[in-house]
């Protein structure tokens, strides 16, 4: 097949013919191709569970956009500092923030505050549970 235009650009003396029909891959190297065959299952659709476990791990986790949106949205959340006024003063020094920076043993306050803003993006709320080890609580507020 020939092209209805020559590229002007291109010397009379580099133009190659184009060819009428595609090689097939492998021809060149003797690969055997064949036919190929489809094998699928009964074409009906499969429905993700209405669970929030269902529903997160669909859209959440095996998707790399939804997750690095979430992710980032989260983060930088996380990543604004708390302050604690009484009144017009600042109060640097309150015990709502020492909590806040260390919430319990096992997370800091910004990876407690990346999940909490994780779920209330996911799920559209999150809960907070205080648990209390002694019988006064660790903040006055």
């Amino acid at each position: 097949m020939k092209l209805p235009f020559r590229l002007p650009w291109v010397p009379a003396r580099d133009r190659r013919p184009v060819p009428d029909q595609k090689a097939l891959p492998g021809a060149m190297t003797g690969a055997m191709t064949g036919p190929l065959a489809l094998i699928a299952g009964e074409g009906q659709a499969r429905w993700t569970g209405r669970s929030y476990a269902a529903l997160s791990r669909e859209g959440f986790m095996k998707n790399p956009v939804a997750y690095r949106a979430v992710r980032m949205i989260s983060e930088a959340a996380a990543s604004i500092p708390w302050l604690a006024y009484r009144d017009a003063a600042e109060q640097p020094d309150h015990p709502a923030l020492a909590l806040l920076a260390r919430p319990n043993a096992a997370m800091t306050g910004p990876d407690f505050l990346e999940t909490l803003y994780g779920h209330l993006l996911l799920a559209g709320n999150a809960y907070v549970e205080p648990l209390m080890a002694t019988a006064r609580p660790n903040c006055i507020c």
